[in-house]
């Protein structure tokens, strides 16, 4: 009201005029002809406006910068405040120490507390208040207070996963209407399925889904606690479950939970699907029925899934090789939830076991990385002084599996993947066949398997139908899904087919470890914004020129026959996703350090 003149206030200081407005200051300004002041506009010292800056009945305090062609409109701004190029800022209060990036939109109504940084493209709706200390990621879309929490991420899904701190990113309110926007996207009346393990922030999640999700008129078939690998072969094997929800705690995050969201093929959601879901969780668009057409709860104890799932595995295995060849392993469940049927399972096919960490263990599985390094140690241990033909580690959730061999050496994810690889070659050979390998384009690839066809790509939104016509879909990452079974991740069956193919060859690890020749690989993260993720594929493609080089994922460059050094610009991050393999050690660090060091360069 000061500024429009409907209220009568003095204001001290220099005054401008301009042709459309007054400028106020302590001391006179000189300002570039393209700059526009509009009604009343009170600058503090050391302001700077860049061209084409339109201010519009604005108060701005001290040390206040405003890019080039923003348009800024009936609102205060504090002190220490730096604003990107094409900004536009209608009826805002911004408080001190505040970094607002290019091409950032905010509605009548925004209030952004102190110490807070704006990302770039972002667009922040009507009357939104963003408490301090705030992280605003590039692109989002901001249409609620921001209170809780430190970041706020431009989407809500990744890789067909909703990841939050518990009761604070994701509390019940946000869980309700996510249900209730990826209700609206099923036929009323439809029916899926939903899991958790047994942590309370995802049981206390789950509740509150129930309720989107049943107010939007779909079924729920509710399995409580149980392995996700189960809950999806479930939903693959009958027709009738539309898509499937499981909730579980993140394994290297106690603080946060996942939401993972399966089709009807028990596969994660794709991107399309995902932005689907994001679109009416925004837009609040959701599906209310009427009461008539509320969706209902069927709860299960799940005995008859143990039962079926048991049943289809032995009908898949060899379970005599089992009991007629001496073996004896020992397998660790880290305290995950599938150990209320894993031991049951060995026990009946007759596998002589020694089994660690089959109980729940909420304390202990909030420290995995501690937890991880002592069951390492133990099975090491053990294997040794028993004199153990292999051991298993399952990781919580029942999807990573890692392996050790007979003379107590836990393998890494790459090495694990190559004698798995060397037993399917071998199977292979035996069956006078060529069986088909996909995996990620990252894996490693210096050995050659002559009964193996790999195929090599992308590893994202897939469909039951293209998976099934390989035998194999491994990730490089300790994951392994043989579709003879499943298409979809499974430790406990590829523990199983791990250990028949070791029986049916009749061969010991360590036989295939010592085989396998020593080369480098690593993968890292390499800081980058998402503005020059842009300008990183530009420059790792024109780097490529005159060398062999893939653009299936990323951009791939090969160096050697062997050395090679993959970029992928991660989706969900800040980061860049480097892979590396070579020949030995010392030409794998020197690439890592000469890329490493291009990047640095090329993002100035």
């Amino acid at each position: 009201d000061i500024l429009s003149g409907k209220v009568k206030f003095k204001i001290d200081g220099n005054k401008q005029v301009f042709p459309d407005g007054v400028l106020y200051s302590q001391k006179p300004y000189k300002l570039d002809k393209s700059i526009e002041i509009i009604g009343t506009v009170v600058l503090g010292e050391d302001v700077v406006l860049k061209k084409n800056v339109k201010l519009n009945n604005v108060v701005i305090g001290n040390s206040v910068t405003i890019g080039k062609d923003s348009n800024i409109r009936n609102s205060v701004l504090w002190s220490d405040i730096t604003i990107g190029r094409n900004a536009k800022l209608n009826g805002c209060v911004i408080c001190n120490s505040n970094k607002i990036g290019k091409n950032v939109t905010a509605k009548a109504g925004m209030i952004l507390a102190q110490g807070c940084e704006i990302g770039e493209l972002v667009h922040i709706e009507k009357d939104v208040t963003i408490w301090s200390d705030k992280v605003i990621e590039d692109a989002s879309i901001v249409s609620n207070n921001i209170i809780l929490g430190s970041k706020y991420k431009n989407s809500i899904f990744e890789h067909g996963k909703v990841i939050g701190q518990s009761n604070v990113e994701l509390s019940c309110e946000m869980a309700t209407k996510l249900a209730e926007a990826f209700g609206a996207q099923l036929p009323v009346g439809s029916t899926i399925l939903m899991a958790r393990d047994y942590n309370k922030n995802s049981r206390m999640l789950k509740r509150a889904f129930l309720g989107g999700i049943l107010s939007s008129g779909i079924n729920v078939i509710d399995y409580s606690a149980i392995p996700s690998s189960i809950m999806r072969c479930n939903i693959a094997m009958h027709d009738k479950f539309v898509a499937g929800v499981y909730f579980n705690q993140k394994i290297d995050d106690p603080t946060s939970t996942v939401i993972t969201f399966f089709n009807n093929e028990a596969l994660r959601i794709n991107s399309d699907v995902s932005k689907k879901i994001e679109k009416s969780f925004f837009k609040e668009s959701f599906r209310r029925v009427d009461y008539s057409k509320i969706g209902e709860i069927e709860q299960l104890a799940h005995e008859l899934e143990y039962e079926s799932y048991k049943k289809e595995i032995e009908s898949l295995l060899q379970i005599h090789k089992f009991k007629c060849i001496d073996c004896r392993i020992a397998v660790d469940m880290m305290h995950g939830i599938a150990s209320e049927i894993f031991p049951n399972i060995l026990n009946d096919l007759g596998i002589d076991n020694i089994m660690f960490n089959a109980h729940e263990d909420v304390s202990r599985l909030s420290n995995i990385k501690t937890l991880s390094k002592q069951s390492n140690t133990d099975m090491s241990a053990i294997i040794k002084a028993l004199s153990l033909d292999a051991g298993f580690i399952l990781y919580p959730y029942g999807q990573r599996l890692d392996i050790v061999c007979d003379k107590g050496t836990v393998l890494g994810k790459q090495t694990s993947l190559y004698v798995v690889l060397t037993l399917l070659d071998m199977e292979a050979k035996k069956a006078g066949v060529k069986k088909r390998v996909f995996l990620p384009t990252w894996a490693a690839d210096i050995v050659y398997f002559e009964n193996l066809e790999i195929e090599r790509g992308q590893y994202a939104n897939f469909k039951s139908e293209d998976l099934e016509k390989y035998d194999l879909v491994a990730t490089g990452e300790g994951n392994f899904s043989f579709t003879e079974f499943s298409t979809h991740r499974d430790s406990m069956y590829a523990t199983l087919k791990i250990l028949e193919m070791i029986l049916t060859n009749e061969v010991k690890l360590s036989m295939l470890i010592d085989n396998i020749p020593d080369f480098y690989y690593t993968s890292t993260q390499v800081p980058c914004t998402q503005a020059l993720k842009g300008k990183m594929m530009r420059m790792f493609l024109q780097d490529a020129k005159g060398k062999k080089s893939s653009t299936v994922d990323g951009v791939k460059i090969w160096l050697d026959e062997n050395d090679w050094i993959l970029m992928i610009p991660d989706l969900y991050s800040d980061n860049l996703n480097l892979y590396i393999q070579a020949i030995d050690n010392s030409r794998g660090e020197a690439i890592l350090e000469t890329y490493s060091k291009k990047i640095k360069k090329w993002s100035k």
